[in-house]
């Protein structure tokens, strides 16, 4: 799988992209923002993750693309971001998305989150979703330039680092999309 954007490609994850991962992963300031807790262990973790997207890949059908973000420019994997079919009778997926903080502000999450969201609707989704926390305004400003429309505060939704954590939930249904700028 792979998809092309203005700034960012999203592929298959590798095994060979095992390296790049902790550069999100193991950044306290990323993960702030994420339901998993920094890693800081030798890497092995990212080597699971990446043999389990890989894994995830080959299902037959496929319902969970997570993907390698790939900055055009460079070829650099800066994060990843994806799309899980979450009911296929009721056609809905969510997304989500993650990128390294020195390519925070640069447009590379909502040029993946329009891919993202043009692959929904290709495998026939009627609803897409994502959430983001309260205090992660640059996660919610992302969504609304896709379209995504604010749907509601979620309360404690994640047990994150042992607090409750709400959710801000955004939504598009097929024929909204307004495609990012």
């Amino acid at each position: 799988m792979k998809l092309t954007g203005e700034l960012v490609e999203l592929r298959d994850f590798r095994l060979d992209d095992a390296g790049a991962v902790p550069t999100w992963t193991s950044d306290p300031e990323v993960a702030r923002f994420m339901t998993w807790d920094a890693d800081v262990g030798d890497g092995a973790r990212a080597v699971q993750f990446v043999e389990r997207q890989m894994a995830l890949a080959d299902e037959r059908p496929r319902a969970i693309y997570e993907l390698a973000m790939v900055e055009r420019s460079t070829g650099l994997i800066v994060g990843g971001a994806g799309l899980r079919v979450r009911d296929w009778r009721d056609q809905r997926a969510d997304l989500g998305y993650v990128l390294r903080r020195d390519r925070w502000g640069r447009g590379y999450t909502t040029d993946a989150v329009r891919l993202l969201i043009a692959l929904g609707f290709e495998l026939g989704m009627h609803r897409i979703e994502a959430t983001c926390f309260p205090d992660n305004r640059a996660s919610a400003r992302v969504m609304e330039k896709n379209g995504l429309r604010f749907e509601g505060q979620m309360r404690h939704v994640h047990f994150v680092r042992g607090q409750w954590r709400d959710a801000l939930l955004y939504a598009i249904i097929v024929g909204e999309v307004s495609p990012a700028r």
